[in-house]
């Protein structure tokens, strides 16, 4: 199975987030996907309060970018060790 196979069950399944944003319904997961963003950093908004589509909308913060690339970087660095 690849990545794309297994990205699209992971989101079909009954406990993954749904929304509907301009008539189109999809996982959350999807949803950031389309949008290249960080799925946690929109979750977070979505669990603090923020509507689905501030969450979206809103531009994610510089800082919050280059931790999100750190991360990325250093596990990938873990990983090849």
């Amino acid at each position: 199975m690849n990545k794309e196979d297994f990205i699209l069950r992971q989101n079909n399944k009954s406990n993954s987030l749904k929304f509907t944003y301009k008539g189109k319904t999809q996982s959350l997961t999807l949803w950031c996907r389309e949008f290249n963003l960080p799925y946690f950093q929109v979750r977070n908004r979505i669990v603090r309060g923020w509507t689905f589509e501030e969450s979206v909308s809103k531009p994610i913060s510089k800082k919050a970018k280059s931790y999100i690339g750190y991360k990325k970087i250093d596990m990938i660095n873990k990983r090849g060790k």
